[in-house]
């Protein structure tokens, strides 16, 4: 939040291994959804999105939703979560070329299942 000329921090988020933000989004659930992606030159990208359940002051409750083995999908950095007309919670996650012949502008989605 800035007011008053300042910047207050809300909370902060743990890095894990080394996987860096790329993208983010709330959720129609209220979690807030973190994408992150690795990279090795002999592999390629990976990509992972952990959730949170944001509370007063902090984002608790982190779960893994999502990770990928290298080279599955190219440079993920955009993240849409949304629900579709059967009311499943999907993730959709775009990448780009950067008009580069090596990498892949891709558009992908996963179909989170219901937990309980």
């Amino acid at each position: 939040k800035y007011a008053a000329g300042k910047w207050t921090k809300y909370s902060s988020i743990r890095r894990d291994g080394d996987f860096l933000t790329v993208g983010a989004d709330i959720g129609p659930d209220g979690r807030f959804y973190l994408l992150e992606r690795d990279f090795t030159w002999l592999g390629g990208f990976s990509s992972r999105v952990r959730s949170f359940a944001i509370t007063s002051g902090s984002f608790t409750d982190e779960r893994l939703v999502l990770e990928t083995r290298t080279g599955t999908h190219d440079n993920l950095e955009g993240i849409s979560v949304w629900r579709d007309a059967q009311n499943r919670l999907r993730i959709t996650m775009i990448s780009d070329d950067n008009f580069q012949i090596f990498q892949r502008t891709e558009l992908v989605e996963y179909v989170l299942e219901p937990e309980g």
